[in-house]
């Protein structure tokens, strides 16, 4: 009995730990993965859209005027933008808390510096979460332990604990099944949410077609309007064909529907990148804002403001995030670890447009690079660091940005705002060998395979010890791995010099 209720009181220490920590994020506004999104606006959403996504406090303050929403958003932006141009030693760290919705198991042969085992529940501080296929995490509980765990196991506080006080619901003749069978039903709604709020929202793109694009089009649109059309519309029209026709993704193919439609899926970054352009068009000229409440004047009540159906996009791909989240738990319980693998994939690639949406504000500002930028693709990671170069005593500050397959050394300039990068060289990863140093466990060694090439010491540049030895530990795990994708291709030369 006293093992009982000691059992007791050490679970409502946990989950008195636990709101305590939901709280203070609620308080201070979400970190880590959250700042992701920092720059995008979250509106009211329709019955059925957004069932599993509640808005946050200032959202729900500011839903029904769009021009304040908007001018908020800057000021926080702009205030982002000013803390990402700070040089990185320059930066607090501030570790975001995670918890785990569900037990994690490494595979069989992984060391443990490699993956971590979690239990369902379990709180841990982030370390490194720029690859949603794995975040570097260190456990709270004493002793602390560090490994890696995939991005879909976590959740913030605040999301946890909602969704534990918001369970899906079993009909009373299903709540005797087994667990297992219990997660198969649950599972089932998830999809049954996922392909119903799909059609919901295919559908209010087509009422945002069929009143305001029709009008952007219509000749009595005024001059002044229809110079900002291609600004104002974006590629909605094509969003707004590929969700109505790409077809329902049936429970078991989801992942295989996303990953297959890669390319498809990509056209959301486009928006993404450029809505808060059209959102400062319509908040600072008043013959567009006149422009768009006279169509919705005439609509039927069921039109909503034009800045809402903008900021549709953004909401579905975090709707998308919280659904392949859930599937993948129940996927786990009922362990179909193919399908929630498959799902873990479809959950990167999602994860990923918001990133990528913003990478433009580094490549649009990346100089005297010798090849062509728009083929470089997406940037996983960038960072400043100390490099030598060869048998250099010196170190010199260059700023970093990784590839897929290639490290591109550049020089920041800081004069500017926002800072420019000048391209220093390229290594191209097939090229080279990369290890940890023997002596400066926070420094990366790039030696060449071949000669004529270059070797390069890499250290983080940061303050203290700790934050150097986690981006060691991720950006060698992201490049060990491409390097293992590409089995060390010896095709092309490793070094351009800038």
């Amino acid at each position: 009995m006293d093992r009982i209720t000691r059992k007791q009181r050490q679970l409502e220490r946990k989950y008195d730990n636990l709101r305590r920590i939901a709280a203070e994020e609620q308080r201070s506004g979400s970190r880590g993965l959250a700042a992701i999104h920092s720059g995008q606006l979250r509106s009211g959403s329709e019955q059925g859209l957004l069932p599993r996504t509640p808005l946050s406090a200032d959202a729900r303050s500011f839903s029904g005027d769009p021009i304040k929403r908007y001018h908020q958003n800057q000021n926080q932006q702009q205030q982002q933008q000013k803390t990402n141009a700070m040089p990185a030693m320059e930066q607090h760290r501030s570790l975001s808390v995670f918890i785990a919705i569900q037990a994690y198991v490494p595979e069989p042969g992984q060391a443990p510096e490699e993956a971590l085992p979690l239990e369902q529940g379990q709180i841990v501080e982030v370390l490194d979460n720029k690859n949603a296929a794995h975040w570097l995490v260190r456990t709270k509980a004493q002793p602390p332990q560090t490994g890696w765990v995939p991005g879909s196991y976590f959740e913030t506080p605040s999301k946890y604990y909602t969704q534990r006080k918001n369970t899906r619901e079993l009909a009373a003749d299903e709540r005797n099944l087994s667990e297992q069978q219990q997660a198969l039903l649950k599972r089932e709604q998830v999809f049954h949410e996922l392909l119903c709020t799909e059609e919901a929202f295919a559908a209010q793109l087509r009422n945002c077609l069929q009143h305001y694009l029709e009008a952007f089009d219509a000749p009595e649109a005024p001059e002044e309007v229809r110079e900002h059309r291609q600004q104002l519309t974006l590629n909605m029209h094509e969003l707004c064909n590929f969700h109505t026709n790409y077809r329902n993704p049936f429970q078991c193919t989801v992942g295989q529907t996303f990953l297959r439609l890669e390319r498809d899926f990509e056209q959301h970054i486009a928006i993404m990148r450029e809505v808060e352009n059209a959102q400062r068009i319509i908040a600072e000229n008043s013959a567009v804002q006149t422009f768009l409440e006279n169509v919705k004047s005439k609509a039927s009540s069921e039109l909503k403001e034009y800045i809402y159906y903008l900021e549709l996009i953004p909401n579905r791909i975090r709707q998308y995030e919280d659904y392949f989240k859930e599937i993948i738990k129940y996927s786990m319980r009922i362990q179909q670890q193919q399908n929630a693998n498959m799902m873990q994939k479809a959950l990167e690639l999602i994860q990923s447009l918001p990133i990528r949406a913003q990478e433009i504000e580094f490549t649009k500002n990346l100089l005297d690079y010798p090849g062509d930028i728009g083929q470089l693709g997406r940037i996983y990671r960038h960072e400043l660091f100390n490099v030598w170069e060869d048998d250099v005593q010196e170190s010199a500050e260059r700023y970093i940005f990784l590839f897929r397959n290639k490290m591109m050394l550049t020089d920041r300039d800081m004069k500017s705002y926002p800072p420019v990068f000048r391209h220093y060289s390229t290594m191209r990863l097939g090229k080279y060998t990369v290890r940890q140093h023997s002596r400066e466990e926070d420094t990366m060694v790039f030696r060449p395979d071949e000669p004529g090439l270059p070797t390069f010491l890499v250290k983080p540049v940061h303050s203290d010890a700790q934050s150097r030895e986690f981006v060691r530990k991720a950006w060698l795990r992201d490049i060990v791995d491409m390097q293992a994708a590409i089995g060390g291709s010896t095709e092309e030369e490793n070094v351009e010099e800038g």
